[in-house]
């Protein structure tokens, strides 16, 4: 098999040739394999997604501009629930002081404090 160059690849892609051969699972492979990483998948790029489609039932909500409400931490978690990296690392906590996470406070419970001193 000979290799295809880009743009061969890109003249195939928009052509009727290429919606006349390719699957549904062909496209929908090549639509989700295609980007690179996280930095190609952007709010922008999700809007045009959705107005290329008519799709009027979702919305993108980019969350990083945001202020989360001030008892929650900028990664979801509250004065009774840490957040799932607080949770995960087990090494912050929610501060509402802060309202942010800080590096958790570690007391020994009274019977280790007696052993220790």
């Amino acid at each position: 098999m000979s290799r295809m160059s880009r743009e061969e690849f890109m003249e195939y892609w928009r052509s009727d040739e290429s919606s006349e051969e390719l699957t549904v699972d062909d496209r929908m492979e090549i639509f989700t394999e295609a980007p690179v990483g996280a930095s190609d998948i952007t709010k922008e790029v999700l809007d045009n997604i959705l107005v290329d489609y008519c799709i009027t039932n979702l919305e993108i909500i980019d969350t990083s501009t945001i202020e989360p409400p001030e008892h929650l931490c900028h990664h979801g978690g509250d004065i009774r629930n840490d957040c799932s990296g607080c949770a995960l690392s087990n090494d912050y906590r929610y501060d509402p002081k802060e309202h942010d996470c800080v590096e958790r406070d570690i007391v020994l419970p009274d019977i280790i404090q007696k052993e220790t001193k």
